[in-house]
């Protein structure tokens, strides 16, 4: 199981990535047919160059907002994972969480808006914007997943520091408590009696 939430969780990072880094060549491609075409002596055809739409870049601009959050998700991972006392990440920690806080709140209300926003009629357009609001809105569940396991991640190692703080007081409370008894009893039996003087003799009236 643990395997394959691995690779569940590299595949989704991967398609972030490319949808973040996305590219449209399709002008690229009329360039290349036009040239193509005069290479023959062909006119090439007049055709209106495709814009993208305002819901494809919106769309976009989450999609790399949602890398950007599996990069602090990540990074908080490896943070929540460091249990030495002398090298604690506490501040880096807290404030990678708070921006992670407000990058979960400030993707889910774009990409609710990107849902109630207008889009282009047909069906082949409103199909394309299902698949791509239903993947964004599963890169934002896996994103607040990813985010609480880090959490109580933390929470599972300063537990665990504690106890062991717990147990080592406790240990060298136990030790040093006979030692403690016996230090006294070794003062008081170096002690003179009050009854005897300084050479140990009974004093004289």
């Amino acid at each position: 199981p643990e395997s394959l939430e691995l690779s569940r969780s590299l595949l989704h990072s991967t398609h972030l990535q490319s949808y973040s880094t996305m590219k449209d060549r399709t002008t690229e491609f009329f360039a290349i047919a036009d040239a193509r075409c005069k290479l023959r002596g062909r006119t090439p055809a007049s055709r209106a160059r495709p814009t993208k739409t305002q819901f494809g870049s919106d769309a976009s601009r989450v999609g790399r907002e949602l890398h950007e959050l599996e990069e602090r998700n990540t990074r908080l991972s490896r943070l929540a994972s460091k249990s030495s006392l002398f090298d604690d990440p506490a501040v880096e920690f807290g404030e990678i969480s708070a921006l992670v806080k407000h990058q979960l709140s400030t993707i889910n209300f774009k990409i609710e808006a990107l849902a109630a926003a207008p889009r282009s009629s047909g069906s082949q357009l409103a199909s394309h914007s299902e698949v791509v609001l239903s993947w964004l809105r599963l890169g934002l569940a896996n994103g607040s997943e990813h985010f609480q396991a880090a959490l109580k991640q933390r929470e599972a190692v300063l537990s665990a520091r504690e106890t062991r703080t717990a147990n080592f007081s406790a240990a060298a409370a136990a030790t040093l408590t006979p030692q403690r008894t016996m230090l006294i009893n070794r003062r008081r039996q170096q002690q003179p009696h009050p009854m005897c003087g300084s050479a140990g003799s009974l004093p004289t009236s």
